[in-house]
């Protein structure tokens, strides 16, 4: 293989690429990312058997083929490489030589040919998005994905086409956050699938913030993304996932209504003195027209009071502050400047809405003090 390729369209090909790669696996081609040089294109791919992205940059190919390389030390190199024209070489051991200008690297790669082969994805159903609107789901639902396998298919997040909207659902055993939105694709959807939710974290780092469409295709067993010349899919997860709606408290004994900002500056100052590695609580007691947010660690202890609406009966109920920051993110991508907190007794979970949105809720158990 010998190219040569401008240094941005290169880092453009391959720093999305990356996103499919494993920073270390014990199958070591699965840490490459994949080069193949034919008809005026680099096609750039990553696949850690279970998502993959596809890239491609112009080029000018002196001579076609393909070569595998080390995933992230080849981005680390050419994202450092000067400005300008970047040529990439190959010889018969799969060596790589990569220059610009005076500076020259040479790397090891790997035959192409050993690289997994892709599996074959055949569209079953599509349909198109916004970016920022598909965007926006994903952003409120992410954080609360579960991070292990206790219950494998909590760690994935739940798309789910019903009554012409589109729901989105995550939850990790301590809390759950749910959102939907009005959708009509011109047909009757009914489509309920779960992707990881790694796929969907890288996911959210490439798509824009605008109305530039994203394509979604839907095969037996995996989902594709395509947008900005980027073609991403992964596997989807199996298993029965929560009935969410039947997992919202509907009925509440104290309404607190507070200002998103306000809480949440004043939670993270309580945040300052905790460890999380202790899990403290923070302690939330509800009387009158007060909320006061108090806890006490090793390092130190705080006692604040923000001005609230109260509805209902006082209480002492106690959580994990950083659940209830990423809550209040997610209500504030509604637009709302207030969320409503509904509470039942010190047990049970507490429910988080904004104001004039009832499209995001959030609910969170509480932490026994």
């Amino acid at each position: 293989m010998f190219i040569r390729a401008e240094s941005k369209a290169l880092n453009e090909a391959i720093a999305p690429a990356l996103c499919a790669v494993s920073a270390k696996n014990t199958v070591a081609v699965l840490e490459c990312l994949y080069l193949n040089a034919e008809d005026g294109k680099l096609t750039v791919i990553g696949y850690d058997n279970s998502k993959g992205m596809k890239t491609s940059c112009d080029a000018d190919i002196i001579e076609s083929g393909c070569i595998l390389v080390k995933g992230m030390k080849f981005a680390g190199i050419i994202k450092m490489m000067p400005q300008g024209e970047i040529t990439i070489a190959t010889d018969e051991r799969n060596n790589v030589s990569i220059s610009s200008g005076k500076t020259k690297f040479e790397i090891a790669g790997m035959s192409g040919d050993i690289f997994p082969a892709l599996p074959e994805l055949v569209s079953e159903k599509g349909i198109t998005l916004s970016q920022a609107f598909l965007k926006k789901m994903i952003s409120q639902t992410i954080f609360s994905y579960a991070q292990t396998d206790i219950k494998p298919v909590y760690m994935g997040i739940l798309f789910e086409f019903k009554d012409s909207e589109l729901r989105v659902c995550s939850c990790d055993g301590y809390r759950i956050s749910f959102c939907k939105a009005p959708f009509s694709s011109g047909e009757s959807l009914t489509e309920r699938f779960i992707v990881p939710g790694k796929t969907l974290t890288e996911l959210q780092k490439l798509l824009k913030d605008d109305d530039t469409p994203v394509n979604i295709e839907l095969t037996r067993r995996h989902i594709v993304f395509s947008f900005n010349g980027l073609f991403f899919f992964s596997r989807l997860m199996e298993g029965e996932f929560l009935d969410y709606e039947n997992s919202f408290q509907k009925v509440f004994k104290t309404y607190i209504t507070v200002d998103i900002s306000e809480l949440i500056d004043s939670i993270e100052r309580a945040g300052l003195i905790i460890d999380d590695k202790m899990k403290t609580a923070i302690k939330f007691i509800i009387y009158g027209d007060v909320l006061q947010i108090k806890t006490a660690t090793e390092t130190g202890k705080i006692d604040e009071e923000i001005t609230a609406e109260v509805e209902g009966e006082d209480l002492t109920i106690g959580f994990n502050h950083r659940y209830i920051i990423e809550a209040l993110k997610g209500a504030q991508i509604s637009g709302d400047d207030k969320i409503v907190m509904s509470l039942n007794t010190p047990f049970s979970g507490m429910v988080i809405t904004p104001v004039d949105h009832e499209d995001y809720k959030y609910m969170i158990l509480p932490v026994r003090m």
